[in-house]
């Protein structure tokens, strides 16, 4: 979640790894019903085969889009500050050219304001959560593999409409924690991380 404007510049994949965790805070809200009570004697898991089926991860919360059980649903605070930026080919042989902070210049400070990233990625339970409560379109592979895995096969559009989901979501939810919501009220969004972020 961030508060100022993305930059241009930002990777799908960073996008991606940001929003993977509030669907993974959401997954846990769906699933932590029928999750053990810790230092309970628990029955062996199930067979391979059946984890395919929807089953319910452990420290996902049904009742709350399966996202963590945690304070912020698995939302963490990233404190504001600085950072160096770019990659430097003489500590890094493996650096691209791409990776340079600009043509002359292979590194820069980066100012970073406080924003919140999810702590896990997007499971496959929270984008199902997403796709049920919508009917938004996905291939045959994106819902294929056991809930508690990271969501795969999502395209660039797909991440947007959950992200805008799960944050129209989360406002309006009374399982929403109200730190949580008031951020949310606050103007900061659910989104994709920057490069930078």
């Amino acid at each position: 979640m961030e508060r100022r404007a993305r930059s241009k510049g930002s990777s799908g994949a960073a996008l991606l790894t940001a929003l993977l965790p509030l669907v993974a805070v959401w997954t846990y809200m769906q699933v932590s019903r029928a999750v053990p009570v810790a230092g309970a004697a628990q029955a062996e898991p199930p067979p391979a085969a059946s984890r395919a089926s929807f089953s319910e991860p452990q420290q996902f919360r049904t009742d709350a889009w399966f996202l963590p059980d945690e304070e912020l649903l698995g939302f963490v605070e990233v404190p504001a500050g600085p950072f160096l930026m770019g990659s430097d080919p003489s500590v890094d042989t493996l650096a691209f050219d791409s990776e340079r902070w600009a043509p002359g210049q292979l590194q820069g400070a980066v100012e970073l304001l406080t924003f919140y990233i999810g702590r896990y990625e997007v499971t496959v339970a929270q984008f199902q959560a997403f796709v049920e409560a919508t009917g938004f379109g996905v291939g045959d592979r994106t819902l294929d593999r056991p809930p508690d895995y990271p969501v795969a096969f999502v395209s660039w559009p797909d991440v947007l409409a959950y992200s805008r989901w799960l944050e129209a979501t989360l406002k309006e939810g009374a399982e929403t924690p109200s730190q949580l919501r008031r951020l949310l009220l606050d103007g900061w969004r659910v989104s994709l991380p920057s490069e930078a972020e």
